[in-house]
């Protein structure tokens, strides 16, 4: 990334009952001094997450009606201008904040548009992910090298 000009980064993350993880998830984002504001979408959680997003630095927002999409996209809907990279990540931990550069660099070095990171490709850790959770993400990947 260029040091002198530093793209506007923002970081997305769904969250549905997440109360445990959230706050340390928000913060790691933050330790990377990547981007420029954390946003958790509470997907209609029933416990303190959004509480403990706020309270690790977090801007939330609201999205009451289900679906990991709908928070998506009420996530993108309230970007500030400046953002031109937008990150990503689970809200329960299992994503890793601290390899945010890695996906970042490319698109700020003006090499890709767009980059996704892979929790296959590698070594995975026993139990990490369920069987129903690797057979949906070899489905899409077929799917989409199909298209």
């Amino acid at each position: 990334m260029n040091a002198s000009t530093p793209p506007g980064i923002s970081v997305i993350i769904p969250a549905l009952n997440e109360e445990e993880p959230i706050g340390a998830v928000v913060q790691e984002c933050r330790r990377t001094g990547l981007p420029d504001e954390v946003i958790v979408v509470d997907n209609g959680s029933t416990d303190r997450t959004a509480e403990r997003a706020r309270a690790a630095g977090a801007r939330v927002v609201a999205e009451p009606t289900p679906g990991y999409g709908r928070a998506c996209i009420a996530g993108v809907g309230v970007l500030p201008p400046q953002t031109s990279i937008v990150v990503f990540l689970d809200g329960d931990g299992s994503d890793c904040p601290e390899l945010m550069g890695q996906l970042v660099r490319p698109i700020a070095e003006g090499k890709q548009d767009f980059v996704i990171g892979s929790r296959t490709r590698g070594k995975r850790e026993s139990g990490s992910m369920n069987y129903q959770q690797i057979l949906a993400g070899r489905m899409a990947g077929v799917l989409l090298r199909l298209l």
